[in-house]
């Protein structure tokens, strides 16, 4: 969550990605609203699988869409593929890494 909240901060578009629900993060809730006041976007129930740097400076990261079933070891549901269910995010590549 710090991490995204600087990145806000500091003018960038944020989306985070998590492989549950938003009842299941291990955040504090207070700093999961402010990041959505401060313009952060959240995608719950998606698990990354790939990374692409393209030809145009942009990143694409490949999600699988998750489902929730019975609790794991933790005691919180467990995250599981929705099979052939998936999403793409992508962004422009900016500094330092372009």
């Amino acid at each position: 969550m710090d991490v995204a909240r600087s990145a806000l901060r500091l003018g960038s578009k944020v989306t985070i990605a998590y492989r549950r629900t938003r009842n299941e993060m291990p955040a504090i809730q207070d700093e999961i609203v402010e990041a959505e006041e401060e313009g952060g976007r959240f995608e719950f129930l998606v698990q990354p699988v790939k990374i692409n740097l393209t030809k145009k400076k942009r990143v694409a990261g490949h999600f699988q869409r998750m489902k929730l079933s019975s609790p794991d070891q933790s005691n919180r549901p467990k995250a599981i593929p929705v099979r052939g269910n998936f999403l793409t995010l992508e962004t422009i590549v900016s500094s330092p890494l372009s």
